[in-house]
């Protein structure tokens, strides 16, 4: 119990050390009422310059599933060498229907002249940008992607839309870190998976009605200050 909890509308209490679970539950609600279901233009313009959100990741192939490598990389995908090209990441451009340096990642910090900004351009064309978020409109793949569940201490398959990119002789399947939160979050987009949520009630993770059996919390609550924050 806390004393400034007299001063809240709303007091949740979960079990101690499962805070987790409900964070990842009010995400849920948040990411597909605000994100999927619904799209804002504040909330789609705030991700695509200040997150990583748009930003591509590279799929490795573990078998029967991918799991998230690491990001796309100026050098995976330039012939000509530039200033700390390892450390700057891509993303595909809706104008352009292209691939682009977008300014913003590391690299740019470090190299000589320091341009370090989040305006949304390309960085060798110099011209505006608008970042795409998911890629599920333009995918050559849906793919399996295997992410850690930690409850049961085993792995959950969910599909991902992914893109495959041929560079400098080598084939890149890439997903967006929007497509790969959602799948991560379970939330139902239409692709056949058996592993996501069609309602906040499926005992899937990482839904309300999920979390109540670690933390105690009634889904209705989580819902609820879910959608007021």
């Amino acid at each position: 119990f806390s004393e400034a909890s007299k001063f809240a509308d709303v007091w949740v209490a979960p079990r101690p050390g499962s805070d987790a679970a409900l964070a990842l539950a009010m995400g849920h609600v948040i990411f597909k009422e605000f994100h999927i279901d619904n799209s804002y233009e504040y909330f789609n313009n705030y991700v695509k310059q200040y997150s990583d959100m748009p930003h591509l990741v590279i799929l490795r192939n573990k078998g029967d599933y991918f799991v998230s490598d690491r990001f796309l990389r100026t050098s995976d995908i330039i012939d000509d060498s530039l200033e700390q090209d390892d450390w700057k990441t891509v993303v595909f451009d809706n104008k352009t229907n292209q691939t682009a340096i977008i300014n913003g990642s590391i690299g740019f910090r470090y190299e000589n002249n320091g341009k370090w900004n989040l305006h949304l351009k390309d960085s060798l064309a110099n011209k505006d940008i608008d970042p795409k978020l998911s890629l599920i409109d333009i995918a050559s793949d849906i793919v399996e992607v295997g992410f850690a569940d930690f409850t049961s201490n085993s792995i959950i398959k969910r599909k991902v839309p992914a893109l495959k990119i041929n560079k400098k002789g080598n084939q890149y399947i890439v997903a967006s870190v929007f497509d790969l939160l959602a799948a991560h979050y379970g939330i139902d987009r239409n692709l056949n998976d058996l592993n996501t949520a069609k309602t906040y009630d499926d005992d899937c993770a990482y839904t309300p009605a999920w979390q109540e059996k670690f933390t105690g919390v009634k889904k209705e609550i989580v819902i609820k200050i879910a959608r007021e924050f």
